[in-house]
């Protein structure tokens, strides 16, 4: 996630080499936790978690991304990886109830600037 939000335009060939290294890291981590997921829990057990499916489907875009050619408009695709933060949500209650409020003061204030509008 970090290596993708530091991402800006015009910004350094170096840091550019560092981050499409560092995209193809990941996306080779990525591929072998899938590999390896599908290989001890057999490939029905792993179709059968939605966060499975949503992974794996990830990490597919990112390796079509990395075949593909560069700047062929599939980095768009990265901006999914980021969700897979949102799959942290389910081991960290505490961070669960921090986007619940957050959500919540957003659509307080949604309101309040609907009415003023009005």
């Amino acid at each position: 996630t970090l290596s993708m939000g530091i991402e800006y335009h015009g910004q350094p060939d170096s840091l550019t080499n560092a981050l499409e290294y560092s995209n193809i890291v990941f996306t080779t981590l990525f591929a072998i936790e899938m590999v390896c997921k599908i290989i001890v829990d057999g490939c029905l057990k792993y179709i059968k978690n939605a966060y499975n499916l949503f992974d794996g489907g990830i990490v597919i875009m990112s390796v079509i991304e990395l075949q593909g050619q560069k700047n062929s408009g599939l980095s768009v695709l990265r901006t999914f990886r980021l969700l897979r933060v949102l799959k942290l949500v389910r081991f960290m209650p505490t961070l669960r109830r921090q986007l619940v409020r957050q959500n919540f003061s957003i659509y307080k204030i949604e309101k309040k600037e609907i009415r003023k509008i009005d």
